[in-house]
Order: structure tokens, then C-alpha cells, then sequence
């Protein structure tokens, strides 16, 4: 009588009895009985048949029978209950794996292996429980190593195992479960099959250094005359070497801190000899707890030293004909900028609410994201070092893992990379002016800014216009053309210009929380506000120390003032705008509202005065006449005449004397909104010098001019506001404060 075959309608996998006792199902089993995975007929109805027969089909569900752990060496117990979720799917290729490259941006990558002729990928997703204690790591909540939080949608563990497309199907799964490997084996690199990945969610404290050399970012051009700074871009490739923040500048720091996190590794196996670690925060997807919740960075050491020869040499290098005492003008201020680059790298790691750290921009991740990517070099010292650098790792220390040698950090990892990135040492061309180069360098004198950066100021034309001593204060007020590099030898149709105010105040804290309260204009910003609290903290406990406001505003901020406009008569001649001129009216009650809210000496006199009070008076100076302004005699901002012999006329001699300083002021601001305004929705002006006239005459009177430099904090006070109406900005704020506290700045961008 004939024998019929029957289907099996489970495949089971037997992990003390099926496996090879090297295998990490078995090797590593902790339980007192048998473990068996139970996979059901969506795949157990393809026994006999090869495994190709499987791709295309839905992943298959299976369980384990009892509930059952596996305990490593290192003390990591991995649990799987009956109830856990398991799926087995068959496919060309592993299982792909998204990870966001790097931590400043949205470019994603996708970790994955296949397709490979004749192969066929066993994805194995387990949904273990981890649990460890490992000495020498940090905790959260007394625990070293946590994974799979309840609620999480995908699997703990996953392992992606090749195999010959003509294995027959429950030899092909058995041996996926056979090779299945624990990223935190220390051997487990090493026993993988070439071509295989592996996958682990958890949450840890893990002990981090890095080690890496501080480079050059973009040029930055600042000058009096746009035109200038076009000519020394458009000669770039002539006379500067394109910016590279790989340049090794002589300036190195080394950094230690502690990250407790949610994390997943992949690890994949590219060759026989060599594995990829990739450690990744982890996507929302794979615990079942808030991004944000369990984050936290600490800082333990952050150095950075300089060598001042070597850094002269670098930016000689870069910079053709630089000037022969650069390493003695960036001598005297080295301790400045090392101090800036310990800053730099404490602000990017940064836990406060409002720094634009490290902290700040995980807690806004919500998918994989690197933050190291790690080449292991499994051939060395026989695998030795790939082992012991592996146990490093999974106890919570990857210093000592690279230490080891096992372990190599590769350059474009994300943490490393953004790190490099915010910190890297920028150089300012101030009056920058090629006509002779040789020259400029040659009365050039090299200072560091307040920001860290490094700035040549050539001692030509009349660079002193923007820059302005008075007692202990120091203004600064400039533009700044950045390019691309990809886009240096060609014309500069995508430059950048942002308006730069610089205030600084040493041993005046009247002064200097003046300066932080021009921050309280930016309204309902919790970064503003957090920003304006650290400044007025810094001056409350460093009275005698020096306070830098930096404001950068970038053009989509500025690009939204508004003024009321001027026009052009049939001969070409520049008509005031008409009556009742309200933009402008709004522009001076804004000017009008800082002066009385940062400079209470002048509250009473000038909130006694209004937008018809400097109407009268600008009438009065354009056209000889008295305070009548009419459709003949419209206020024009941009005339000019007698201003004291005005205010004096209409509001007497001596509060005639004290009114003309704020009116002369007020009309120089709402010129510098118009400029701004022009340069914003003007492009095709940005490359010329006759677009910035006007603008470069009103900075020159209201900078260098007879008014008190004390007009810059209400006027950036009231730009902050005016930016801030309609849509809100995007505001970033970065903190250096030198080691001894004899300085702090705050670097405040709008955009």
C-alpha cells in the first residue's frame, strides 16, 4: 500500500537540541528545560521545498513554548515570554534598517545587505525583555542595560541571516536560528556569517570621549561696502585655498561626558575581517517611552589645547600672503580662544533649556539616528582586541573601547560630525579689499571676537566708522557675506548677508544688563527669554566681568520689516513717502518704546514726544518752515539740515538741546529699517555697492556720528520686536563663558 506525505503544520526549532552547542540560542541559555520556538504553517507548509520559495510571502508570526532567558557573560539577561511578539519572513534581502545620518540634519540612509545572486535573507524579530547590572557603567534607575519598555512597535532584537536560495526551508530557518547572534556578545562579530546584520534596542548610560581636531569653517567677509567683500569672493580660488574643516589647524580637544539614552545598535558584517557598529539613538518606534524622556548628557571633562605655530601655519596655508607676525597676534589672545573652543564643545552638549546642544537637538529626534559609526577590525591580535573592546562597550565605556584598538570611530559619525561642524574656528575678513592684497594683509592686525573667531582687520579706509569705544562699552556693527564653497569662481548669486550688532560691557553691570534686556523684545520666545535669564545671571555674580551681546540677523528676519516707501517723481528724483507715513510711525514708536523701557534717564523726556512731535521737527529741517507738515511739505527721513536749531525752535533751548539726540537717532533707525528692508527683497542689489549707499551713510552717522553710542541697545531692542511681529522667528542662542568667568557671550541668531 502507497505511503502518503503529509505537510507538517509547525516547524519547531529546539535551541538544546537543534542547535550547535557554539551557538548563542543554546550556548548562552540560562533555563532549566526546553526551549522551543514554534513557527506555524505559513512557513511549515513549504518543508521539502528550497527556501526561495518563501520570498514574496507575509511574515510569519511564531511563539516560543515556556517562558525562558538567556544570560550573557557580561550579566545581560535577555527574557522571552510565550506572549512576546516573533516573526520569521523570508525576502531577497535583509531587513532594512533607516537611520538618520547625522544629528544636525534629515538626510537618512538605509542600513541593509542584498540582493546577492543565489542568496536569500532568513529576518529573525525577537521581542526579548534585557535586563542587566554591569559595574563600571553608568545607571538609569539603578539599572546598567534596560531594553523593550511596554509598548514599543517594533522588536528588540532582530538578525538577518543569509543562506543558499536552494537550502530546503527548515534546514535554512534552522540555521538562521542556529547563527542568531546577541550584539552584546563580545564575540558575536566574529561568529556572524559574512553578509548578516544584527539589531538591539536598549536604554543605558554610556560613558563617551572624544578626541578630534577643531578645523576651518566658511570664510565670513565683513566690509563697508558690499562690493568689497563680492570682489575678495569672486577672487577666491586666486587668492584663498576653499575652507575645509578637516584642516588640521593645531587646535585639538578631548572630551568626556556621560549619555543616558535609549540606543540601538546594528552591527553588520561587510567581510571576514571587518565588522560596522553603528550606535544610534533610538526612533520612537523602539521604545515605549517619549523621546526626550530618559535623555541626559553630562559633561566630565572638556580640554582643548593649541598649538599657536601650527595654527598660524594652517590659516598661512589657507590664506596667501598672510601677515608675517600672525603667530604673534594669535599668541596673545590663545588662552581667549581655547577658552571659546572648551565653550563651544560644553554649549554642544549642553542640558539647558534654550543652548542649542546636543541635548536639545536629540530631544527633537524622533527616528534612528547615528550618533557613532565604528569600524571593528576582527583579524587583530586574533580577534582579541575586537573582543575586549566589544566588552568595553557593552559595560558603558567606549572610551576604552577605542582605547583598545579594537575599535576604530570613523569621521562621519554623527555626533563627531556635528561637534566638528559647530566648533570649527571661522575666519572674518574685516574692510577685506583686494584691489592690492598684499597690502591688506601686510596693515593687517589679526584679533580674536568675542565669538572665538578670528578676524584680520586691515588698517585701511575707514574701518574705524564701525567700531566704537566709549568709556567701557564696545560696539560693533557690520555685514557679513558668506559663500558656499562649491560655489567659489563663480558669480555670487547665492550669497548670504546677515546684519551683525556686537555689544559688549566690562565692569558696568548697570550697562550690561541693559545689553541682556534688548533680548526681552523678542516676545513669547522661550529661547529668548532663557537666553535674556543667563546674561542677567552672569552679571548678577560677575559684576566686574565682561558681558557679549552678538545678534545676528539673518535675511528671512530683517527681510520682514516694513517702512513706508519712498517713490520717484517724472525726473527721477526720490519723493518721502506720502502721508500719514504709518509703517514708519509704527518703526519710531518701536524705537521710541526701548528708549523708554532701557533708558529710564530719558523716560520722561521722551515719552512726552511722539511720531507728530518728530514730524514737525523733520519739516522744520527739510524746508525752513514751521511745524505744519502738508502735501508740499512731507517728512523726509532722508533729508538733512539744521537738527539742533530745529529742536530748539519748536521745543525751546533746553529741551530743545536733550530732544535732538533721540530724534536724529529715531530717524537714522527707520532708515536702517528701510535699508534692511531693500536688502531683504532686493537680491540683484546684494551685488552691487550702489544698493548699500544709503545704508552704509545711516550706519555711518548713527555709529561714528555725534550720537551716544548708548542709541544701539534700544535700536537692536526694537529690531528684535519689529522681527518678532506676525510670524514668530526662529531663534538660536550659544553660550561661551570663559573657565575663570571673566567673560560670557551669547550669540543670539534670528531668522
Amino acid at each position: 500500500m502507497a505511503t502518503t506525505s503529509t505537510t507538517p503544520t509547525t516547524i519547531t526549532v529546539d535551541v538544546t537540541k537543534d542547535l550547535e552547542s557554539l551557538s548563542d540560542l543554546q550556548a548562552l541559555f540560562a533555563g532549566q528545560r526546553a526551549a522551543i520556538f514554534e513557527i506555524g504553517s505559513e512557513v511549515a507548509r513549504f518543508a521539502g521545498q528550497p527556501i526561495q520559495s518563501l520570498v514574496g510571502s507575509n511574515p510569519a508570526k511564531f511563539s516560543l513554548l515556556g517562558d525562558h532567558s538567556w544570560e550573557l557573560p557580561l550579566g545581560i539577561s535577555f527574557s522571552l515570554k510565550p506572549t512576546a511578539s516573533c516573526t520569521l519572513a523570508v525576502s531577497n534581502t535583509s531587513a532594512k534598517f533607516s537611520i538618520q545620518k547625522n544629528i544636525d540634519a534629515d538626510e537618512t540612509t538605509e542600513v541593509s545587505a542584498g540582493p546577492t545572486n543565489g542568496t536569500v535573507y532568513v529576518n529573525i524579530d525577537l521581542d526579548f525583555d534585557i535586563t542587566g547590572n554591569l559595574s563600571g557603567s553608568g545607571t538609569v534607575s539603578g539599572i546598567g542595560i534596560a531594553g523593550k519598555a511596554s509598548g514599543a512597535a517594533s522588536a528588540t532584537l532582530s538578525y538577518c541571516h543569509p543562506v543558499k536560495n536552494t537550502l530546503e526551508t527548515v534546514a535554512a530557518v534552522k540555521a538562521a536560528f542556529n547563527a542568531l547572534s546577541f550584539p552584546f556578545n563580545p564575540g558575536c562579530a566574529i561568529r556572524m556569517p559574512t553578509g548578516s546584520i544584527g539589531k538591539v534596542s536598549f536604554a543605558a548610560s554610556l560613558n563617551s570621549e572624544l578626541n578630534l581636531s577643531y578645523g576651518f569653517g566658511s570664510y565670513k567677509f565683513s566690509a563697508h561696502t558690499l562690493g568689497a567683500a563680492s570682489d575678495s569672493i569672486e577672487l577666491g580660488p586666486e587668492k584663498l585655498k576653499a575652507p575645509d574643516v578637516t584642516v588640521d589647524a593645531g587646535a585639538k580637544a578631548s572630551i568626556s561626558y556621560t549619555h543616558s539614552d535609549n540606543f540601538t545598535v546594528i552591527v553588520t558584517k561587510s567581510n571576514p575581517n571587518t565588522a560596522m557598529v553603528h550606535l544610534l539613538r533610538a526612533a520612537d518606534t523602539e521604545t515605549g517611552q517619549s523621546v526626550g524622556i530618559t535623555v541626559g548628557i553630562s559633561s566630565s571633562s572638556v580640554s582643548a589645547t593649541i598649538d599657536t605655530q601650527k595654527l598660524a601655519q594652517a590659516i598661512a596655508n589657507q590664506v596667501k600672503a598672510a601677515p608675517p607676525a600672525l603667530a604673534d597676534g594669535l599668541a596673545s589672545g590663545i588662552s581667549c580662544l581655547q577658552d571659546n573652543l572648551v565653550s563651544k564643545a560644553n554649549n554642544f552638549l549642553s542640558s539647558h533649556k534654550g543652548d542649542a546642544g546636543l541635548l536639545l537637538s536629540l530631544s527633537q529626534q524622533r527616528s534612528r539616528t547615528v550618533l557613532f559609526n565604528f569600524r571593528v577590525d576582527l583579524a587583530a591580535a586574533g580577534g582579541t582586541l575586537a573582543q575586549q573592546s566589544w566588552t568595553a562597550m557593552v559595560k558603558g565605556n567606549l572610551g576604552a573601547a577605542l582605547r583598545m584598538g579594537g575599535f576604530k570611530l570613523l569621521e562621519d559619525s554623527g555626533i563627531a560630525e556635528s561637534l566638528k561642524q559647530s566648533s570649527a574656528i571661522q575666519l572674518h575678513f574685516f574692510s577685506f579689499q583686494l584691489a592690492k592684497q598684499t597690502d591688506f594683509f601686510r596693515n593687517s592686525v589679526v584679533k580674536l571676537g568675542p565669538d572665538g573667531s578670528i578676524r584680520f582687520f586691515a588698517n585701511v579706509g575707514e574701518q574705524s566708522k564701525y567700531t566704537v569705544s566709549h568709556k567701557s562699552t564696545r560696539e560693533t556693527i557690520h555685514f557679513v557675506a558668506t559663500a558656499d564653497e562649491e560655489n567659489w569662481g563663480g558669480k555670487l548669486k547665492d550669497v548670504e548677508v546677515d546684519f551683525y550688532i556686537e555689544l559688549s560691557e566690562t565692569n558696568n553691570s548697570a550697562e550690561a544688563n541693559r545689553i541682556a534686556s534688548t533680548v526681552g523684545a523678542i516676545s513669547a520666545n522661550v529661547i529668548a527669554q532663557s537666553a535674556q535669564h543667563k546674561m542677567l545671571d552672569y552679571v548678577v555674580n560677575n559684576r566686574d566681568k565682561t558681558l557679549t551681546l552678538i545678534s545676528v540677523f539673518k535675511s528671512s528676519a530683517y527681510g520682514k520689516l516694513t517702512c513706508s516707501p519712498y517713490s520717484k517723481d517724472p525726473r527721477g528724483k526720490n519723493v518721502p513717502p506720502a502721508l500719514p507715513q504709518r509703517l514708519d510711525k509704527r518703526n519710531w514708536e518701536a524705537f521710541q518704546l526701548e528708549v523708554e523701557s532701557l533708558m529710564h534717564d530719558l523716560t520722561v523726556l521722551v515719552s512726552d514726544l511722539n511720531y507728530r512731535s518728530w514730524m514737525d521737527w523733520n519739516v522744520y529741517i527739510n524746508y525752513q518752515i514751521g511745524d505744519q507738515p502738508d502735501e508740499n511739505h512731507v517728512p523726509d527721513r532722508r533729508g538733512h539740515g539744521n537738527d539742533l536749531e530745529a529742536a530748539r525752535r519748536l521745543f525751546g533751548n533746553d529741551k530743545g538741546n536733550r530732544s535732538y539726540p533721540f530724534l536724529e537717532a529715531s530717524t537714522g533707525f527707520m532708515n536702517l529699517c528701510d535699508d534692511l528692508h531693500s536688502l531683504a527683497t532686493k537680491a540683484a542689489e546684494v551685488t552691487t555697492e550702489q544698493g548699500w549707499a544709503n545704508l552704509l551713510n545711516t550706519l555711518e552717522k548713527w555709529v561714528k556720528g555725534d550720537t551716544d553710542p548708548d542709541w544701539s541697545k534700544p535700536a537692536l531692542g526694537a529690531l528684535l520686536n519689529l522681527c518678532s511681529l506676525g510670524s514668530v522667528p526662529q531663534v538660536e542662542a550659544a553660550f561661551q563663558q570663559a573657565k575663570d568667568n571673566s567673560s560670557f557671550t551669547c550669540t543670539l541668531t534670528v531668522s
